[in-house]
Order: structure tokens, then C-alpha cells, then sequence
């Protein structure tokens, strides 16, 4: 595997980043590490933005509003209710998605996205993309190379086939 000094004109940020993942071949390097900042994020920073989707007391009365229709819907059923049993059972099917979608599996609240280590993350992946890009359309194979052993996410890392010559 030819070295990409050389082969990429630094003139994009996804230029500096690429040599950096691929000189840690095999190991996970964090987006906020390649990022602008290089790896200078501080943790505050890196925690800013993080708040919960939905705060203690707003969860809280949705348990127990749940908590309500589930009496709610064990009266309408005694009382043989339709109507009441379906507007509950309704109530409570939004209530729970809202609840699934605020929480982890665990109950946890989940955290906004929005946070610097999400942006780096986004912004380091876009980059490290666009190069491997600019890559191939100078040299191909080497694009197509790249493209396969390149994996980005929480951590970006450079996995080359062991098997290529």
C-alpha cells in the first residue's frame, strides 16, 4: 500500500486528516482527536450540548400518567367500556413511543446528539469521505482501496487487507 504523502495535495482538511488514520493503521483514533481542534477539545466541550431529551420530572409524569391509564384501562375493562378502553389504550400507545424514543433500553434518558463529539464525528467522517474521493480521481485503485479499509464512526480507523499484495 503506497503512503499518501505525495499523493494528496494538501489543500482540504480531509488532506490532513486521512495520513493521520492511516499512519495508525489497525487502531481507532476518537473524530475529536482529528478533528480542527486536534484533539484539543476539552472535556466540558466535549460534554457541551449533552442535555437529556427528556428532563427527570418530565419523565417522570409520563410514568405516572402511564401509570394512571393502566387503572384507567383495568376500570374500563371491568365496566366493559369500549370507547374509554380505546381512547386510553391510544393515549398510552403514544405515551409509551414518546417515552421509547426519549429513553434507552436500560430507561435511561438519552442525550442529545448535538454535541461537540457528535459534530467532530460528522465532520471528521465528511472529510476523511471527500479525500477518499479526491483520492480516486486521481488513482483508482488506490480509492477503491481506501474505501474498503477506511471505517469511520466513533472512532476512525484504517484496517488494511491483509490479504492485498
Amino acid at each position: 500500500m503506497p503512503r499518501l504523502r505525495g499523493i494528496l495535495p494538501l489543500r482540504a482538511r480531509g488532506d490532513l486528516v486521512l495520513p493521520r488514520v492511516e499512519r495508525r493503521a489497525g487502531h481507532g483514533v476518537p473524530p475529536p482527536n482529528l478533528s480542527l481542534a486536534g484533539g484539543n477539545l476539552s472535556q466540558r466541550a466535549l460534554a457541551s450540548g449533552a442535555e437529556p431529551v427528556l428532563d427527570r420530572a418530565a419523565l417522570v409524569a409520563y410514568r405516572r400518567r402511564l401509570a394512571d391509564l393502566d387503572v384507567e384501562l383495568a376500570t374500563a375493562q371491568e365496566n366493559a367500556d369500549l370507547a374509554t378502553h380505546q381512547r386510553a389504550n391510544d393515549e398510552r400507545e403514544q405515551l409509551l413511543a414518546e417515552v421509547s424514543r426519549a429513553t434507552r433500553p436500560d430507561g435511561g434518558s438519552r442525550r442529545f446528539a448535538n454535541t461537540a463529539t457528535e459534530r467532530a464525528r460528522k465532520a471528521v467522517t465528511a472529510r476523511i469521505r471527500d479525500a477518499i474521493r479526491r483520492v480516486s480521481d486521481a488513482h483508482p485503485e488506490l480509492g477503491t482501496h481506501l474505501d474498503r479499509t477506511v471505517r469511520t464512526g466513533t472512532t476512525c480507523r484504517y484496517e488494511p487487507d491483509r490479504t492485498a499484495k
